[in-house]
């Protein structure tokens, strides 16, 4: 690199880059509203649950509503008490800290009911651990005539995932309870969000509503970071499953096609059709098993061509608008205008795709209109579901007449109508979900396309915005405001792909010098570091080495690899204890690049529980990925195994395997003694592999002549326990990936040049190229 494009980029980025924004908030609520729950013994017949499913036994203590100031059986759940106490499991979907338990309870002694005698609450963070005692909240006197009370357990914060209330009450009498709530921290992590810039993109269709997103982007003269796209959210319609619709957006070359992948974000609008809020709130007529089989087939990235990419997930948007209310004139949209059902409705959605891992690899997007045309009572905030249940704020942002403009909708300074959206959640990233300027409006055009532009100086916690090319196309504009609007979406904030916005290349928070050391010390460095040790666990025990990369792996054993940071120096990935005859296997993809370097230490920490037992732990290379990119068992591989064979024979040992399995060196050594840790390494430089395993006189290496698919592999750990006791525990630690089309190669097409520093804001220096 020249010392004069050297310079101005350190110039450019030190006029405009801050330190990271923060990127997590904390807020405290009740963090149980809507939460499943399951009970251990079935509920008195006269006061029964309602709209249970696979994964909850009802709905009535979490949903919100209780009963102060009379009697109501509706709103009752109620136990008769026998010599085995009462046990409500909540379930919070993740670990949270908590410090305060509330059960809702009542007493009428003329009909025969009680207050409990007293309440133990009992929680633990992770499924796998023992119940802890948080507390015990004592009885109170019954009443003759009808009396309610809050029973309350305030403790310092406590993590928890599930919180048992075990009811003990007087033998043979019936006790009460209609709401159960649970009070904590809530952290709004912020998901996806970009440091610099913001996405943007559009809805771009043709006349016939087929797909046209290139057409849009010559329009403009740039290329879209996001896209929007509408689907169906109905079980009893073929096109609404994943697989049969949604999957051929990745495989359709004239749709996103697979060469998109991680080139664009993808946003849904997930509309209900003759489905109102309660419907979904209620799970009726298939809509739970429909939502659990959508959320299980939208992360398998066998269905989006290996793509690991988040999407941004738009249910029953414009809900306040009106034309979204029941009995409107669009009976097939009617999934608005209940406020308390739709809240129910969404948590609903969102626990479900919690329980199948979905929550966590996708952006919920909860975006009203952003003018309410029916009333206050309307206004946004009276469908908000809670902070746990929301990623990301979205608004419709259109032209309601003549007023008010972008800046007055957002701000909720346009008068009735308009709500303050920036100002009512600030520790919640935004979107302009959709949008458009009516070109048959009387607002003025240019005065509206330039607040539109002006979002990202305006509302920095803007971070995205889609143009609705759809019956408010670029093509119906005057010659002068498609100048404009393709002279504004030039400025560099206005991203060109996703990766653009992310400056802070080091992953340590803030955005400095540092993120550019690897573009600036050493532009041809063969292996520039692509690894940052941000290991995250996800649900089914696999593993995401960073945001680009795919864990689809199967465990037998549940949650099986866990991430430890205490022990080792960084997290390290943990097999503990397999059980016998399970295995647990995790893999990701690999960089799509010919050259890479793999290297790590495979550690072993204890001893098996009976003499005469087996395990053996493989960490596959290059593993290949079939059609449906499903991973095979195929892939050079290092093996560390272990026999027992009694309490004085042992043979312990290292493998290098070829792609069919076959030993091609091997280094039998015994028994070693614990702990140990023990390093591998593997390279790719083009059709040349090395790989080695053990240091020393234990060593043992491998040199070979491969072809291979770059963009066809994966980095795979597989666990065998054979038993007859639970295997030892083995922890990959030190796990680093180094790879030439990394951090340089930034635009992805394998050339380490000028251009990839394009990436930081669309031609930023283009100015300055020779």
């Amino acid at each position: 690199m020249n010392k004069t494009l050297q310079i101005s980029a350190i110039l450019f980025l030190a006029n405009s880059l801050v330190l990271a924004a923060q990127k997590e908030f904390t807020t405290y609520g009740n963090i149980s509203v809507g939460k499943f729950y399951t009970f251990n013994q079935e509920p008195f017949y006269s006061f029964p649950d309602v709209w249970p499913n696979k994964w909850t036994d009802g709905t009535k203590l979490t949903n919100e509503t209780f009963n102060e100031a009379a009697f109501s059986q509706e709103e009752w759940l109620g136990w008769q008490s026998g010599s085995i106490p009462v046990e409500i499991v909540i379930d919070l979907g993740k670990s949270y800290n908590i410090d305060t338990v509330k059960l809702h309870t009542c007493s009428q002694t003329g009909l025969q009911i009680h207050y409990p005698d007293s309440v133990d609450i009992w929680t633990k963070a992770q499924t796998e651990q023992d119940w802890l005692k948080l507390g015990q909240i004592p009885g109170r006197e019954d009443t003759e005539a009808f009396t309610e009370s809050w029973f309350e357990l305030n403790t310092d914060y406590t993590p928890a995932r599930y919180v048992m209330l075990s009811i003990s009450a007087p033998a043979d009498k019936l006790f009460l309870i209609d709401e159960v709530e649970i009070y904590g921290n809530i952290i709004s992590k912020w998901k996806h969000v970009p440091d610099y810039g913001m996405y943007q993109g559009a809805f771009a269709v043709e006349e016939h509503g087929w797909w046209d997103v290139s057409h849009y982007e010559e329009q403009v003269n740039k290329t879209c970071s996001m896209i929007l796209w509408y689907h169906q959210l109905n079980p009893n319609e073929s096109k609404s499953t994943f697989s049969g619709t949604l999957a051929s957006l990745w495989t359709n070359p004239s749709w996103l096609g697979k060469d998109i992948v991680g080139e664009k974000y993808l946003t849904i609008g997930w509309l209900p059709s003759w489905s109102t809020a309660e419907d979904i709130a209620r799970g009726i007529d298939g809509y739970d098993e429909h939502l659990e089989q959508w959320f299980i087939e939208s992360i398998d990235y066998s269905l989006r061509y290996g793509n690991s990419d988040p999407i941004w997930l738009r249910p029953m948007n414009e809900m306040n608008g009106g034309w979204t209310f029941p009995n409107k004139g669009h009976e097939d949209e009617c999934w608005g205008g209940d406020q308390l059902n739709y809240r129910r409705a969404w948590r609903r959605l969102y626990n479900i795709a919690e329980q199948v891992g979905a929550a966590d690899k996708h952006i919920f997007l909860w975006s009203p209109n952003g003018y309410t045309y029916a009333g206050e009572e309307h206004y946004p905030d009276n469908y908000y579901p809670g902070d746990q249940y929301v990623d990301w704020i979205g608004i419709s942002l259109y032209t309601p007449g003549d007023i008010p403009y972008p800046n007055a909708i957002i701000s909720g300074t346009g008068g009735a109508g308009t709500f303050d959206f920036y100002g009512t959640w600030p520790h919640k990233p935004m979107m302009i979900s959709e949008g458009a300027w009516r070109p048959d409006s009387t607002a003025d055009g240019q005065r509206w396309l330039n607040e539109w532009f002006d979002i990202p100086q305006n509302f920095p916690r803007i971070k995205s915005a889609i143009w609705f090319n759809g019956d408010r196309k670029i093509d119906t504009f005057s010659p002068e405001m498609v100048d404009l609007y393709r002279q504004r979406l030039s400025e560099p904030e206005f991203l060109a792909n996703p990766a653009a916005g992310r400056i802070d290349l080091n992953s340590d928070g803030i955005i400095s010098f540092d993120d550019l050391a690897p573009l600036f010390s050493d532009w041809k460095e063969p292996w520039i570091k692509n690894f940052r040790d941000n290991l995250l666990n996800c649900p089914e025990g696999a593993l995401i080495l960073n945001p680009n990369w795919v864990a689809a792996a199967d465990c037998d054993a549940e949650d099986a690899w866990t991430v430890e940071t205490g022990e080792f120096n960084g997290p390290a990935a943990k097999i503990s204890r397999l059980p016998a005859g399970q295995t647990a296997d995790l893999f990701t993809r690999l960089p799509s690049s010919e050259h890479y370097r793999i290297s790590g230490k495979i550690a072993n920490r204890d001893e098996f529980a009976n003499p005469y037992c087996s395990s053996f732990l493989r960490i596959y290379f290059g593993a290949y990925l079939t059609k449906d990119k499903t991973v095979g068992l195929d892939g050079f591989c290092v093996e560390i195994y272990r026999n027992a064979f009694g309490s004085s024979s042992w043979a312990d040992g290292f493998r290098i395997r070829d792609e069919q399995g076959v030993s091609l060196v091997s280094n039998y050594l015994g028994k070693l003694s614990r702990p140990y840790e023990v390093p591998f390494v593997f390279e790719r430089t083009g059709d040349n592999v090395y790989i080695s395993i053990g240091e020393d006189s234990q060593k043992i290496e491998q040199h070979i002549v491969n072809e291979f698919d770059p963009n066809n592999s994966a980095l795979r750990f597989y666990h065998t326990s054979l038993g007859p006791e639970p295997s030892d525990s083995w922890v990959i630690t030190d796990l680093e990936v180094l790879s030439n089309a990394g951090l340089a190669d930034i635009n992805g097409d394998r050339i380490l040049d000028y251009t990839d520093l394009v990436i930081f804001s669309e031609k930023w220096l283009q100015k300055e190229w020779n």
